[in-house]
């Protein structure tokens, strides 16, 4: 019964204007930020470890601003539960690279990275309306209440995109790759795996387990790896450009895609930092003393 309750209210949320859920992300702000103080402790240990060089004052006011910016995330993607095409296209711009149209006209496969930066939701929807693509796949992880997640599962897959769960992508991707069909396999990159078969590499100035599966995927399928880079133009408003990261992957070194993707989101990330989910605990995990020498980078030593 809650949950059936819940589920009417994140309903009527997603249908008020978008004025009106602006105010409520404003209040929503105050209260996570000056009463809660949701993960706070996290957030600036997260921010000072990556900062060093940053002053107090200016860890402190990127913080202020991503508590801003999450308060927002939280009510956009309300709302973009019960978003028309239409709307979804004029809020989140697109930007194609040249080799990006050219692999879609050699029919290459396409690994495409992401990061918890910006709006990814709008970027999937946006993603998914495009007629400049393959078949497309993205991956999810089942939320734990059913009713919220088969609601969740259909609102993200509503504009054509293959949901697959993660424990099926191998499965799903070896389908689709015997049918002949080219594929573009959306991951996120900056999601944190197990220390144990994690590749470890400096990320944001901190030893850092990196999921390995864009690499294994790219080699596996000889597919061009790109990155799904988002701006935010102003509030509610976006920009994804996607942009090349390694197109032959098959003449790759061991570890290249994947420092390649995460040095590349790092960059992002130093450019507009609070745009970054820096409430996360990504860096739970200590590099384990034995590693297989192929799940340790030489390039870039974690510190």
């Amino acid at each position: 019964m809650g949950s059936r309750l819940a589920l009417l209210f994140f309903k009527f949320l997603s249908r008020l204007p978008y004025p009106v859920l602006y105010i409520i992300s404003d209040f929503f702000f105050v209260v996570v930020y000056r009463i809660m103080r949701y993960r706070k402790k996290v957030v600036v240990q997260n921010l000072k470890n990556s900062f060093p060089e940053k002053s107090a004052q200016e860890i402190e006011e990127i913080s202020k601003e991503f508590y801003r910016f999450l308060s927002d995330l939280v009510i956009e993607n309300i709302k973009s539960t019960n978003t028309t095409a239409d709307v979804i296209k004029e809020r989140m711009q697109v930007e194609l690279h040249e080799d990006y149209l050219k692999a879609l006209k050699e029919k290459r496969n396409i690994i495409l990275m992401i990061g918890h930066y910006g709006n990814w939701e709008y970027a999937q929807l946006r993603y998914s309306l495009m007629e400049e693509r393959h078949r497309f796949v993205g991956i999810y992880k089942k939320i734990g209440n059913d009713l919220f997640d088969d609601f969740m599962f259909k609102s993200r897959g509503r504009f054509g995109t293959d949901l697959v769960e993660v424990k099926e992508t191998s499965k799903h991707i070896n389908t689709v790759h015997e049918s002949g069909e080219p594929f573009i396999l959306a991951l996120v990159g900056d999601q944190t795996p197990s220390k144990e078969r994690g590749y470890w590499m400096d990320f944001l100035n901190q030893d850092t387990p990196v999921f390995f599966g864009a690499e294994h995927y790219a080699k596996k399928f000889n597919a061009q790896v790109f990155f799904c880079d988002i701006d935010r133009i102003k509030r509610g408003f976006y920009k994804y450009s996607v942009n090349p990261i390694l197109l032959e992957p098959l003449s790759s070194e061991n570890g290249e895609i994947t420092e390649t993707h995460t040095k590349y989101l790092e960059s992002v990330i130093n450019n507009k930092p609070e745009l970054w989910i820096w409430s996360h605990k990504r860096w739970k995990h200590r590099r384990p003393s034995e590693l297989p020498e192929n799940l340790i980078s030489t390039r870039f030593p974690g510190k």
